[in-house]
């Protein structure tokens, strides 16, 4: 079946925007890609005492070598894009790299950018979709609240676009919501949203709506989705 993909949101920051001739490239040096593994939190409720358990780590000669969280922040620059990617609910560690990957082939190889793939624990379970997703709604939650403190700890005057496919979008749009709430926004913060595929009700964006004042914070939004996902069928039935 033809893939058909309508954007009705057509708002895309120029820093994310990929260059369709370096499709083929590899991530060169200018691409600086992170992974942040949170299985040991992902069932511990998002707060600054358990922040210090998620693990750090860099692609460096294709593979990922383990750091820390204080490396992280030192080296982050404010004027180099800071793009993190929540990959959908199914996704395993080499899935997520390999997708993550892949997105990252598509960005110019002459514009510097620092990558961070937020590797929640969504590897699938049952095998039953609404069972699986359920369970992982409290996952869902927790792993927001962390990216949420995640955000708060960069350096002022930051880019940052929240890159969510899937139910990977529930969590870039609660962590921006939390940020919002909790008027934790870093100074000069400048955040733009990317909802690939999105596991959320669109009402949810509506006046009143739980997500109804993210634009309040967000500079751009884009939003995609393929009317053929037999997937999206199941939200409906999620809460």
């Amino acid at each position: 079946m033809k893939l058909q993909v309508r954007i009705f949101l057509l708002f895309l920051l120029l820093f994310v925007l990929p260059n369709t001739q370096a499709a083929t490239a590899v991530p060169g040096e200018q691409q600086d890609i992170w992974r942040v593994d949170l299985r040991s939190v992902a069932h511990l409720p998002g707060s600054e005492r358990h922040f210090s358990k998620l693990a750090y780590y860099r692609w460096e000669k294709n593979r990922w070598v383990a750091s820390d969280a204080e490396t992280f922040f030192a080296s982050q620059k404010p004027e180099i894009p800071l793009i993190v990617f929540a990959p959908g609910y199914t996704s395993t560690t080499p899935q997520t790299t390999k997708v993550g990957l892949g997105i990252v082939q598509n960005f110019d190889p002459n514009k510097p950018c620092r990558v961070v793939f937020w590797d929640w624990y969504s590897d699938k379970g049952t095998g039953n979709i609404r069972h699986d997703v359920r369970s992982k709604l409290p996952i869902i939650a927790n792993t927001s609240n962390y990216l949420a403190l995640f955000l708060q700890k960069v350096k002022p005057q930051s880019k940052v676009c929240l890159f969510g496919f899937s139910f990977g979008s529930r969590i870039v749009c609660h962590a921006a919501e939390t940020l919002r709430k909790n008027n934790q926004r870093p100074e000069g913060l400048r955040l733009n949203l990317v909802l690939s595929g999105a596991a959320t009700d669109q009402l949810w964006f509506a006046k009143g709506q739980q997500h109804s004042r993210i634009p309040e914070i967000v500079e751009k939004i884009l939003i995609t989705y393929n009317p053929d996902d037999w997937a999206i069928g199941h939200c409906g039935f999620i809460p």
